[in-house]
Formats: structure tokens, sequence, C-alpha cells
């Protein structure tokens, strides 16, 4: 496969209950310069998660949010949200976590990839928020 164009990729979030997060991971998404389009489902979330995640919106016209009625499953959100989607790449987020700045670049700057993944980095929740600032690139060791 070849590179990817710079704005090719699809980030889909499945949300249930994520209104204390869904904002932060949505706001990684879309700091990331290849990300086209991220595709928020609500999968019957008791919470705010939908409208928080549409006050999340950055106004570039890429944040689409879908709220299912009633919990379908995290596979059936995820699922609906690759049908919805228009780009060719597609990046899974969790809605309870975020990207590191520059990750979807230093992924899709590897060559010859049908399937790309990296390593996870876990970090406490009580310094989730700041750590999204503070840094500017991981690289595993």
């Amino acid at each position: 496969m070849t590179a990817a164009a710079p704005t090719d990729v699809c980030i889909i979030i499945a949300a249930k209950n994520a209104a204390d997060t869904i904002a932060r991971a949505i706001a990684s998404a879309l700091a990331e310069p290849e990300t086209a389009e991220v595709v928020v489902i609500d999968d019957g979330s008791t919470d705010d998660s939908a409208s928080v995640a549409r006050a999340a919106d950055d106004g570039t016209g890429r944040l689409k949010v879908v709220r299912f009625e009633e919990n379908r499953g995290p596979a059936a959100a995820r699922n609906h949200a690759i049908a919805i989607s228009h780009s060719p790449l597609i990046g899974v987020l969790d809605a309870d976590d975020f990207f590191f700045p520059g990750r979807l670049g230093q992924l899709l700057s590897q060559d010859g990839w049908d399937f790309i993944a990296d390593n996870i980095a876990f970090i406490d929740a009580a310094q989730a928020a700041n750590a999204h600032g503070s840094i500017d690139r991981f690289a595993p060791s």
C-alpha cells in the first residue's frame, strides 16, 4: 500500500456514558492533520455524551455525532461509524482515550502496510488531562 494522503483517515469513536472523557478524545483526533473526519456513535448513553461530543466540534465540519437510542454494543457502534465514513482509512479511538500529537503522521509514514498499529501508553486518569498538552511525541523505547 502506498502512503495515504495527508487527510485520509476517519477516526471512529464508540461512546457509552463517556461525557467525562469524550471531548478530550475528539479534540485529540481533530488535532491530527491526517484526520479527514471523526465519527462518534453514542451507543445509548444515559448521560450527556452526545451533547458533550457535539460541543467538542472545532468548526471544521469534520465531526459527525450519531446517537443510538438504545445500547447496541461497541461492535455495532463501530460498524455503523465505518458504514457512514467517507475516508479510505479507519482509525479506532476509545471514548476514554486520546491520541498523542503526531501519532497518525508517524503511523502513516511507514511503508508497505495493509494494517498498522503501535504500542499503547498507559496514563493514570488523573494525569490524562495534562498529558495530552505536554507530550509532543511518543516514541517507544
